[in-house]
């Protein structure tokens, strides 16, 4: 395609397919509003959310004075 040589059938069949994918959504939302509102479709019943746990109560900033990693890091003179 940089130097010149283009088979143009190909390139716009390609073009035409790149519309139809991007445009699919837009495509499938004009042929249902070309079928009308109603049909044979019955409104659809949706479950309520189930419930969620409570969360966990909060626990005090230091349970325990036991820090098994307390000065992992620290290198000991």
């Amino acid at each position: 395609m940089l130097s010149g040589r283009v088979d143009w059938r190909r390139a716009a069949s390609a073009l035409i397919g790149c519309f139809i994918l991007f445009g699919a959504p837009g495509i499938a939302a004009a042929l249902q509003g070309l079928a009308g509102p109603g049909g044979d479709f019955a409104p659809r019943q949706v479950a309520p959310a189930p419930m969620l746990a409570p969360p966990p109560p909060k626990l005090s900033p230091n349970p325990s004075p036991y820090d098994p990693y307390a000065g992992a890091s620290v290198p000991s003179e």
